[in-house]
């Protein structure tokens, strides 16, 4: 969908450096809108499940969606182009919906949500049955289910089929951790207790020790937001046991990783906003110098900081 269109429909035009975390790849991908060369690059990639979650997610953001239906149909046999387009139709099932809590979206757009939904899981199945070791489908699906407000159950499934393909898989895992909120019917307790098992069963330096961040961020961003208990939240904030348990997650993992695969940016991303809701002034420096150039106010959103990022380094760095 070109730029002018974003207009005439009211739409904010993309912004490119945002949706691609500031990676070269993906921006030039977005801004010319190539479809031989985003076919190329994932012909490159097809065991790195980093960067196949990395670059999907970057193109699910603005690619013309046009483009990938026509690739989806010139190759009814390709997982490349069923994935991307799957994961470009999953972005556009939220558009649908729009921001908000469920009370303030009407009836049509939830119908159009949920029809958007049910052709994003047939792409994303159909991606599944055509890459049978991929887990990037199945890391997808389990949004679909959440959004979908399925049976816990279909939700566990897809997990499954994620981690079977790649065991400590960080977007299944935080994808899982978000089923299990509280927010999306589950409770904080499962929520804690899935992060802290997570990383019992993971070796001491796995990133899956960091899901105690999004835990922590999570309950915070509910008692803020969707409680309105400003007190509770405030003072969530302050607390000792809360903080040590951070730091220690952090320190053992997060902050012993140098370069690496793709998904530290989304570790770091949610480690950041986790360590600013908290007041930790150096791992939130440390990470925010890491993030230089590949973090936007909107990558907070789901951390529940968004519009804080500039706050946030004045503080780091005073």
């Amino acid at each position: 969908m070109s730029n002018w269109l974003y207009r005439l429909l009211g739409w904010d035009t993309p912004n490119i450096s945002q949706d691609a975390y500031g990676d070269a790849v993906a921006m030039s991908l977005l801004r010319d809108g190539n479809v031989k060369k985003l076919k190329q690059l994932f012909s490159g990639i097809q065991g790195d499940w980093s960067r196949r979650y990395f670059y999907s997610l970057a193109m699910s953001r603005s690619f013309p969606s046009d483009k990938l239906e026509k690739w989806v149909r010139a190759e009814p046999e390709s997982a490349d182009a069923h994935l991307v387009y799957g994961a470009r139709m999953l972005k556009l099932a939220w558009a649908a919906r729009g921001y908000g809590k469920g009370g303030e979206v009407s009836e049509e757009r939830w119908q159009n949500f949920y029809r958007l939904l049910e052709q994003t899981e047939s792409m994303l199945l159909r991606a599944a049955s055509l890459n049978k070791h991929d887990p990037t489908p199945w890391v997808y699906l389990i949004m679909v289910a959440v959004y979908r407000s399925d049976d816990e159950s279909l939700e566990e499934k897809y997990f499954n089929e994620a981690i079977a393909r790649d065991r400590e898989n960080w977007h299944a895992h935080i994808n899982r951790l978000t089923a299990l909120s509280e927010k999306y019917g589950g409770s904080h307790e499962e929520m804690f207790e899935f992060a802290r098992r997570a990383a019992e069963k993971s070796p001491e330096t796995s990133l899956l020790r960091c899901l105690i961040l999004k835990a922590h961020s999570e309950y915070w961003k509910y008692v803020q937001y969707f409680e309105d208990d400003v007190e509770h939240a405030n003072a969530y904030r302050l607390r000792e046991d809360v903080i040590e348990e951070c730091l220690q997650a952090y320190e053992g993992a997060l902050a012993q990783c140098e370069g690496g695969s793709h998904d530290l940016i989304f570790v770091r991303i949610n480690a950041a906003g986790t360590f600013w809701i908290l007041s930790q002034q150096q791992p939130l420096r440390r990470e925010l110098q890491k993030l230089s150039g590949q973090i936007d106010d909107i990558h907070w959103r789901w951390v529940g900081t968004e519009g804080e990022l500039a706050a946030a380094r004045k503080f780091a760095l005073s």
